[in-house]
This record gives C-alpha cells, structure tokens and sequence, in this order.
C-alpha cells in the first residue's frame, strides 16, 4: 500500500480549513451580508370569485392586477398579505350566514395564484373570515394551492398555526391570527405569546399578521377596546398587537376595517394597526377610502428587528381593476393623520410623500429593555455554506494566502 506524501501546501490548506471551520462552530451570532432587510405589506387580496357568477372574475385571468404594485413588492427582500376567500375551481360547502345582506363568499380559481407568485408575495395570511367560506374542503384546496407555487401560509387552528420560510439567507417566521371560527383567535392573547415566543430561537425575522377590529366606513380609528360588528367581539387590537410585540414580534401588521388605519412605533418595532383593501376589484364596496390601497415598506435591523426606516406607497382601487398609483400621495397622507390623532407621541414622522422616519433615532431605555434577545444561535447559525455558494472554501483559504503573501508554487 502507498501512501502521498502531504505537502507544504496541503497541510496548510488543510489548517485554515480546520480554523475557520472552528471559528464558524462556535459564532454566537449569524453573520448577514447585510444589516437589514426591507419588507413589504399589504392588506386584503380577493383577486375574483367564480361564485355566485363567473362574471366576478377579472378580466385576463387577473393577470394585470398588481401592474403597478409588483416593482414595489419585488424589490422587497419578503413580502406579506392577507389572503380572502379560497382557491379552488368549484365545489365545496359555501358558508351559509345568519344576515343574507350581509354574506359573501368568495371561490378564487386555482390559477389565479400565479398572480400572488409574479407579483413577489412570499407569504400570506389565511386566518380571516373568508378562509372557511367553502368549509374544510376549501381551506385544504388553498392551502394545496400555495404550498405547490412555495407561498408560505399560516393562520388555520390544526393545520397552519405558522410557517418559516428562507430567503437569501433570511429566516422568516410567520404567525397569523384572526376572530373567526377555525382561526387562531386574536382574543386568546396568551396562546398568541407562546406562539410567537415558540418562533424566536428558530428564524431571523418574526412576522405577526393580524385580522381585527371593526369595519367599514367610520371605522378607521384605533380606539384601545375591544371592537364589534355585527355583535361580534373582534378584539382590542392595540392590546394584541403591543402583546405580540412584547412577546418577540419584530413587526405586526393589520387588516380586517377595509380601510387604513395608524401606524405605531412600540418599544422599537413597527405596527401597522390596518392596511385596508388592497386587490379587491369585485364584490367589496370601493367607495372613498375604503378603495385606499397602500403598499407598507419597513426596513428593520437583522440583529434585533427594530424598525430603521419606510414608506407608505399610495395605491387607488377601481373596480375589475386593482390597484393603481395615486400620485397624490393621499392616502399615506390619510395615515399620517390617524398616526397624529391616535398615538401622538410616537416616535415616527411620516412626510407628505409618505418616508417614514424615526423622530429620535436613538433607541429610549424602554426600547433597549425590550429588544428581542436569543437564548441560543439559530440552527443556521451554525450553517457553513449556502448551497448555492460555489469553491468559497478556496475563496477563504486564497485570502489567508493572499494575506502572508504565500504562493501554491513556493508550496509544491
């Protein structure tokens, strides 16, 4: 048996391998790229319905509805929604509603879906009042449907309480929570902290998605009690969502009046108490601002999810059309007043061209004692290589030589 005599080279190959393998295993903390990532939201998206009548379909099988939001939506590193209805052809058991005037159901086809895809969303909340409106066969259809095109979901009791997801080396936890049967419920605020304390020591970034408060025109104040319609208890929102915050919740957004609602700076992170109607073309009332349509940015640090900076891009609904720029910038304008009417003294400026920005750009003592801090390194903290990443053990051992200046020929 013969046996190669190691080299100079090899044997110094193979101690920067060994070195920088131990250094990556004990890292207390995953190393980004980048500091921060930029994420996008948006409110409720009801592309069509098959029922009652195909007529309620967009035209073109949808494909033009988000035209003027998707540059936005893509250029987000993850972005959110709130998905009504479900996705399926036909069949299943439409809800049947104790006011008939006040009960719509709403049957999406199937490949509608692909608008969600090339439009960028990559995660949507399914934790609404519409989710069941098919019964169980069609919550499994749209939870079917998503998973096969890899847009995560959650927000269904027993089937997807929550969803991770990866992206670009980002790990997303998403929560979502709503009032109806089968959801998880916005009342059981306890439940709500365990989840997303459950999320902290597996993902990077923990999103809370959140389905509450009353609706309709009139409805566009948060009012820090509990809200009804239509003699239905659906929850205090400002409660639940500083809750989330204080349980892990790098940033919460809202949806559910139909309309926009403030947005808060609490203890660092962003919420986000409504973002309103955002593609509905058919069977919602678009009239005044309930045809608001924003699109939230909010760039948040990696290291502990507070909010650095964003914008409220303003989109205008019109019925069978979708969203459309307003170039007036009336609705982030619409916002700005509610955020100065219902939390005035928080630390957020929002200009008339919708840019939020922090007005004290030093975190407060409150802010500091309440950042979200892991107890261990994530299990891709300990990750060596993206699989995508190509010779980058040759890359790292070329700039220790490059470093002491060695040669591979003064090795041989």
């Amino acid at each position: 048996m013969y046996f190669l005599k190691p080299t100079a080279k090899s044997l110094l190959d193979g101690l920067l391998f060994k070195a920088v393998l131990a250094f990556a295993l004990v890292l207390p903390f995953k190393v980004h790229a980048k500091e921060t990532v930029k994420l996008a939201f948006a409110g409720d998206i009801m592309m069509g319905t098959n029922y009652p009548e195909a007529r309620y379909l967009a035209a073109h099988g949808g494909k033009y509805l988000f035209a003027d939001v998707a540059p936005i939506i893509q250029s987000a590193d993850a972005a959110f929604a709130n998905l009504e209805g479900v996705l399926m052809d036909a069949g299943g058991d439409v809800k049947q509603c104790q006011n008939p005037d006040f009960c719509y159901a709403f049957r999406t086809p199937v490949r509608y879906v692909g608008n969600l895809v090339n439009a960028g969303f990559d995660a949507v909340s399914i934790a609404n009042n519409h989710a069941n409106d098919f019964g169980l066969t069609g919550r499994l259809s749209t939870m079917a449907t998503l998973k096969k095109v890899g847009i995560a979901y959650a927000g269904q009791e027993g089937y997807c309480e929550t969803a991770i997801f990866e992206k670009d080396g980002v790990k997303y936890g998403f929560a979502a929570f709503g009032h109806s049967v089968g959801t998880l419920h916005i009342q059981d605020i306890a439940r709500a902290r365990r989840i997303i304390q459950s999320l902290q020591d597996k993902v990077d970034v923990v999103v809370v998605s959140f389905h509450g408060g009353a609706e309709g025109m009139g409805t566009d104040h948060v009012t820090g009690h509990h809200e009804f319609f239509l003699g239905e208890d659906r929850g205090n929102v400002k409660a639940f969502a500083r809750a989330c915050v204080e349980a892990g919740a790098d940033i919460v957004y809202g949806h559910g009046p139909h309309l926009p609602r403030a947005i808060e700076l609490y203890r660092g992170h962003l919420i986000a108490y409504s973002l309103g109607n955002f593609c509905t073309p058919q069977r919602i009332r678009l009239a005044g601002q309930l045809a608001f349509a924003p699109v939230l940015e909010a760039t948040i640090n990696l290291t502990d999810g507070t909010f650095v900076d964003g914008k409220i891009h303003s989109f205008i609904q019109f019925k069978g059309v979708g969203p459309r720029r307003e170039l007036t910038h009336a609705v982030a304008k619409r916002i700005g007043m509610l955020t100065k009417a219902d939390f005035p003294g928080t630390n957020l400026t929002i200009h008339p061209d919708g840019r939020i920005e922090r007005k004290n750009k030093t975190a407060d003592p409150a802010e500091l004692r309440h950042h979200r801090q892991r107890s261990q390194p994530l299990q891709s903290d300990v990750k060596l290589l993206p699989k995508t990443e190509v010779g980058v053990w040759d890359q790292i051992i070329a700039f220790f030589k490059g470093l002491f200046g060695i040669r591979d020929t003064q090795l041989a």
